[in-house]
């Protein structure tokens, strides 16, 4: 009789393996035989291999040196996990010196759980830099410099084209391998390069982060990266350096060689990214230019929207303050900011750029957003689907003359949201939505059906003019459309000199913006008016352009003009001619705007919530402040939304249902 045997599917064997400081030398990584060092780890990764489901565990409360290099996938069910044991005496802490703490190439199905990582990177970085000795080819797989100086394994490299043989620089970005021998001028590779490159071009390097994932091998990478439980200080470098950092098709992509045949050709890895990101619990200090980071395509003409880099990226319970500010007391880097900085380029306490179904939650940003102009607490660029909800962003600055956001859905963001949030103290706008020439014209899409709701903003656009709400669209072609300012509450105090802030500031090609059912509320200078809003667009503004409809504008000790609107170019200085001349706050021939005061129960007392903690919704729903009292006469004064096609969710900024039908207030708080 003929018999029939299963075949047994692949098992696993899972291991652990241990890493403590004073171990004896020569171990093997058990637990009575621990490795002693990161560079042990580092040998076995890259010879024997870690397998999915291992364990890498660093002894609580030591100090472990260097560079942590993951180079094997996990699964979802069987992720590798790295983290502490024996915590009594606190987390184990990777000490990257004036590098990178933990560096992951292509690889996902990871943990990364209750560690410190430290950083010796300056506070104002400068980039470090050498030439190429000799020539370097499309297809070698090392260079040689000058020096290498700095340089350590995983680090990455930007060598300078000089594509147009002048002034107009763009970089290759190579990655030092990672059997590289600190202090050697011949450089390694992790993959060959792209393009050719002569003797004397520079090469720069000073890119450092705390943790990295990067993808540019042409792959998702969707089994999923769970970082908890740490906290990162004194990582910075030049941008895109980050606390941590999630990078996708971006790095590699452009017009390269190709190393067969020595041509030029396209050259792409659009489809490099990673889903299923989840970072929670984890503190991020004095680390940058960005806090937490994620990117990928550079956006050249090509681009395909329709794949982001990354996916389901989900951030929670996370404080990231003093972004761009490396080993300094909170003191120091006070006094840093009030100076200059050298910088490359704006960045932010969170920065999401080419990603989409996103959700930030209970999280605190401040003090960040100084590394250059255009940055700020909370921002994203060309990605979809961005829920943000239940945030405090404050104190957020800016080195250049724009930036300093509280939230900032810029250009190409489409689809998304901030809501439940408190922005307060920011140079810039507490609320932005931008539209950026970068992304004009092409296949990019341009700003729209993105909503700010049920937010408050206290003291925004403390610094470069501009509005505690700003609309703004750079771009030449493509129009700022179809988004919405629904149900906020914005206080402004007055600014003793220089120029006054405005509520409501909006500039450049807008269409279908609805700017609904908002409490506007200004403290004037002696002598002057409350600048409520300015609406600037290239062409003259009409309601299709944007359409302010049942708001309430409330000045308090206005002397000069109770209420300044500045509307194509014309000034008026009360709100019945604004509305009879220009069509705003008209709706069925009725005059809609209010101007009474909203009895908020302090205004202007909201203060900093949860400093150093994160801002989830129990902490926001003690701004009391903000409430508006039982006598207040915005109770159920406010638009139905739904009759203007817009959906406002379930609740309000301290989680008041909102009324099924009709009997809506003004602001944030509808209860």
């Amino acid at each position: 009789m003929k018999s029939f045997v299963e075949a047994l599917e692949n098992r696993q064997l899972l291991s652990t393996y241990y890493v403590d400081t004073n171990a004896a030398p020569g171990g093997n990584g058990s637990l009575t035989s621990p490795w002693q060092s990161i560079e042990q780890v580092n040998a076995f990764a890259a010879t024997s291999g870690f397998q999915f489901g291992d364990h890498i565990r660093f002894h609580g409360g030591e100090i472990f040196s260097g560079t942590l290099i993951l180079s094997q996938n996990g699964t979802r069910a069987n992720p590798i996990v790295i983290n502490s044991y024996d915590r009594a005496t606190g987390n184990a802490t990777i000490a990257a010196g004036n590098g990178s703490g933990i560096i992951g190439r292509d690889i996902s199905g990871i943990i990364i759980a209750n560690l410190n990582i430290t950083g010796t990177s300056r506070a104002d970085p400068q980039t470090d830099a050498a030439t190429l000795a000799d020539p370097a080819s499309a297809g070698d797989t090392s260079i040689t410099l000058t020096n290498a100086a700095g340089i350590t394994p995983g680090q990455q490299l930007d060598i300078d084209r000089f594509t147009d043989g002048a002034s107009t620089h763009e970089y290759e970005e190579a990655f030092v391998a990672y059997n590289y021998v600190p202090g050697s001028t011949t450089v390694p590779l992790q993959q060959p390069l792209l393009f050719n490159h002569s003797t004397g071009i520079a090469v720069n390097w000073d890119v450092d982060y705390g943790i990295a994932f990067i993808a540019d091998d042409g792959a998702q990478h969707p089994r999923g990266v769970t970082i908890h439980g740490l906290t990162i200080t004194g990582i910075a470098g030049v941008y895109p350096s980050a606390g941590m950092a999630f990078i996708g098709d971006g790095l590699r992509n452009g017009q390269g060689i190709d190393p067969a045949s020595g041509s030029q050709t396209a050259y792409s890895v659009a489809d490099s990214g990673f889903q299923a990101v989840a970072i929670h619990n984890d503190t991020i200090a004095r680390s940058g230019p960005t806090g937490i980071l994620f990117t990928g395509d550079t956006f050249s003409g090509s681009t395909n929207l329709d794949e982001y880099a990354n996916s389901n990226l989900r951030v929670a319970h996370v404080v990231v303050k003093r972004a761009a500010f490396a080993n300094q007391t909170e003191a120091q880097t006070d006094a840093a900011m009030e100076g200059p900085l050298n910088v490359q380029t704006g960045a932010s306490g969170i920065l999401v750029f080419d990603s989409q179904t996103v959700f930030i939650n209970e999280v605190q940003t401040m003090h960040n957003g100084a590394y250059g102009a255009g940055g700020g607490g909370l921002t994203t660029f060309a990605s979809s689907s961005v829920e943000i909800a239940h945030v405090e962003s404050a104190f957020n600055t800016t080195g250049g003359d724009s930036g300093g956001y509280g939230f900032d859905l810029d250009g190409g963001v489409t689809n998304s949201a901030v809501e439940y949030s408190y922005s307060h103290d920011n140079a810039g706008p507490g609320m932005a939505l931008n539209e950026s020439s970068d992304f004009d014209g092409g296949s990019e899409p341009a700003n729209s059906q993105n909503t700010f709701g049920f937010n408050i903003s206290q003291d925004d656009a403390r610094e470069n003019g501009g509005g505690a709400i700003s609309i703004a669209n750079a771009g030449a072609d493509n129009t700022l459309s179809d988004d919405v300012i629904l149900a906020n509450s914005v206080y402004l105090s007055a600014v003793s000199s220089g120029t006054q802030p405005v509520v409501v500031s909006v500039d450049g090609q807008t269409s279908g913006i609805q700017i609904v059912d908002n409490i506007f509320y200004a403290v004037s200078a002696p002598g002057m008016g409350v600048q409520m809003a300015t609406i600037a667009p290239p062409e003259p503004a009409t309601t299709t352009n944007v359409q302010f409809l049942r708001n309430d504008y409330w000045p308090v000790g206005a002397t000069a003009g109770a209420i300044l609107l500045t509307y194509n170019g014309t000034a008026y200085t009360d709100l019945s001619t604004w509305e009879q001349q220009t069509g705003q706050e008209v709706l069925s021939s009725t005059d809609e705007a209010l101007s009474v005061d909203p009895q908020f129960k302090d205004a202007g007392g909201g203060g900093t919530l949860g400093d150093g903690t994160p801002a989830d919704a129990g902490v926001l729903n003690g701004l009391i402040q903000y409430h508006i009292l039982p006598t207040s006469p915005l109770i159920a004064q406010g638009l139905d939304p739904s009759t203007l096609d817009i959906d406002p969710g379930e609740s309000d900024f301290y989680g008041h249902l909102l009324p099924p039908s009709g009997g809506y207030a003004l602001g944030a708080d509808q209860r």
